[in-house]
């Protein structure tokens, strides 16, 4: 059974919204899925719901777009505005063009637009770090890992540290949302989160692999190389 006291936060489903990319950046169809990914998109789909007070369906095309949607455009945030408070957190975070601040005092910036700016970035970034994940072995050359070392100990950590300054603007645009908190035990009972033994997803994932002739650990290779950059820990200060 899943760790059922596992905590959820919005950073977290954030994160994880990303590391599925192969489903909610493509136009790969939800029934097209190997059962563990479906298993894996269903999580967040749940989470999001738990969030949002809404219920999206990923199974649908135009289901799984308002799910696009949600995440990369604040949220159903887009009719608010920032407040005084929070345009003056962003300028200490954001200060590099401190002088258009006062443009705010004459039209208030909405919520969703400062969002779906940040997001932009958080989602290219996040690209860069995992540039290499769809490599084979055979790639895998001694210049390869010269390359490799010199972006993840030089650039990578460049990113990560912007990274979390984006975040803590999400915490700020977000507000309420953030305080949210909910364990994998509440939403399985409340919400429908896919109540599956982990093992039981590795091997259908191997078996898949087998059957489709993949190296298993190219299968997993995304999610790992993410830990080996110290990607999977970026999230909202908590």
């Amino acid at each position: 059974m899943m760790d059922n006291h596992k905590e959820w936060s919005l950073s977290k489903l954030v994160t994880e919204y990303m590391a599925e990319w192969i489903f909610f950046g493509t136009g790969v169809r939800f029934e097209k899925l190997p059962w563990s990914l479906q298993i894996e998109v269903r999580r967040i789909t749940t989470v999001l719901n738990a969030f949002t007070s809404r219920s999206y369906d990923p199974t649908t095309a135009e289901g799984k777009q308002e799910i696009i949607d949600a995440f990369e455009q604040g949220f159903n945030l887009r009719d608010e505005f920032c407040t005084d408070e929070q345009l003056e957190e962003l300028r200490i975070l954001l200060p590099q063009v401190d002088d258009l601040y006062s443009e705010f005092e004459k039209e208030r910036p909405i919520v969703s637009d400062f969002y779906r700016h940040l997001f932009a970035i958080y989602q290219a970034s996040h690209e860069y770090v995992t540039a290499f994940d769809d490599l084979t072995d055979c790639h895998y050359t001694d210049a390869f890992f010269v390359v490799d070392a010199f972006k993840r100990k030089k650039i990578n950590t460049h990113i990560v540290e912007k990274v979390k300054i984006i975040f803590k603007c999400f915490k700020i645009l977000l507000g309420d949302m953030v305080k949210k908190r909910f364990t994998t035990s509440e939403l399985i009972e409340n919400y429908g989160y896919p109540d599956v033994d982990y093992e039981k997803l590795v091997e259908f994932n191997k078996k898949w692999c087998k059957f489709h002739g993949i190296n298993f650990k190219n299968f997993r290779k995304s999610k790992k190389y993410v830990e080996r950059a110290d990607y999977s820990t970026l999230g909202f200060a908590e």
